[in-house]
């Protein structure tokens, strides 16, 4: 496990912040480790995204009062 990974699984970094880093570090950790760390990164990152989406909708529309 790489830098990133270690300090996001501590929730020390935010999806955004880990996938700006894990770009930085690609030649590093190679190709391999990479991919499947964006990844998980980036789904996470839509996780968060949508859930902040819903969360909000209906104080942004006006329905559902």
């Amino acid at each position: 496990m790489c830098l990133v990974c270690i300090e996001y699984s501590k929730q020390k970094l935010t999806p955004n912040e880990a996938m700006r880093n894990i770009g930085e570090m690609r030649s590093e950790v190679g190709e391999e480790h990479y991919n499947k760390a964006y990844n998980k990164f980036y789904d996470d990152y839509l996780e968060q995204a949508l859930d902040d989406y819903w969360s909000e909708y209906y104080e942004q529309t006006g329905f559902g009062d």
